[in-house]
């Protein structure tokens, strides 16, 4: 059965590494050395023979829009990140840029190959603001962004969030970039994620949780970003539908194969989108 290529979850290889990638591509393969055995090397084929679809991820699809080049043959699937947050949080493009992007998208890929990741939330401490300010601040901008969805035609894209999960590594990167987080209680962010589900429903998209059991009991529907049924649903070839054990334990995500690379590992590739939410070690 042919593997679903996903580039990638350790690094926004379409910003910063693309001519990388469009370098194995046309190789038709990949040599990577294992996350969790250093040193140790494997090859992914990349022969159209072994890949059943490529799940691209990214921040910024400039890149790809201006030239798909060795991409543009495969059966490709879109997971793209839009958050809205001031350069502080995250060295993206604009919201407006971004939708431009997604309107090509759109256009030449269709919108049910599309996820539009509003993810992570978090709910920054501001001169002048409070908790409830700052959640209100997120719950506009989600709006805007649907708005501005369904104007470029993708009311079919999916729609993913999750709540940020904090970690040592994720409070040395916020605490270096002078970003404070409010720490709402359980009430005030299931209330949160009950308006932000209320406000998706009320523009005509269901909304998806990303690994995030704290969204039960919201309306959110618990969901996976790369999901074997829909992506057999849509190619009409079917793939493996095998839970991806490598991800977090309530990660819904079909089994992949990811080819980007660490940053703290041989060949390691950088990110410099210089998220203060970023998980990945070595990555700022």
């Amino acid at each position: 059965m042919r593997k679903i290529i996903s580039a990638s979850r350790r690094c926004d290889v379409i910003s910063f590494h693309y001519s990388w990638l469009q370098n194995v591509f046309k190789e038709k393969r990949v040599i990577l050395e294992n996350p969790y055995f250093r040193n140790k090397k494997y090859e992914v084929s990349l022969q159209d023979k072994d890949i059943h679809s490529v799940v691209l991820w990214s921040k910024d699809f400039t890149n790809f829009v201006r030239n798909p080049g060795a991409l543009e043959d495969k059966e490709l699937f879109f997971q793209y990140t839009i958050n809205g947050y001031p350069e502080k949080v995250e060295n993206v493009r604009s919201m407006d840029d971004s939708i431009i992007n997604l309107r090509w998208l759109i256009d030449n890929y269709g919108g049910e190959r599309i996820t539009v990741r509003f993810d992570p939330v978090l709910f920054m401490k501001e001169s002048g603001n409070n908790i409830h300010s700052s959640m209100q601040e997120r719950l506009n901008t989600f709006s805007t962004l649907l708005d501005k969805v369904n104007y470029v035609g993708g009311h079919n894209c999916k729609i993913v969030t999750s709540y940020i999960d904090i970690n040592n590594m994720i409070l040395k990167n916020l605490k270096e970039k002078n970003i404070q987080l409010y720490n709402p209680s359980t009430a005030q962010l299931k209330k949160f994620f009950v308006e932000m589900n209320e406000i998706a429903n009320n523009k005509g998209f269901k909304l998806y949780s990303c690994a995030d059991n704290r969204l039960n009991d919201t309306g959110i529907i618990d969901g996976s970003c790369i999901n074997g049924y829909e992506i057999s649903s849509i190619t009409g070839e079917k793939c493996s539908y095998a839970n991806d054990k490598s991800q977090r334990k309530r990660c819904g995500c079909t089994k992949s194969i990811d080819i980007g690379i660490y940053p703290y590992l041989n060949g390691g590739q950088k990110c410099g989108h210089n998220c203060g939410y970023c998980y990945v070690k070595g990555a700022i």
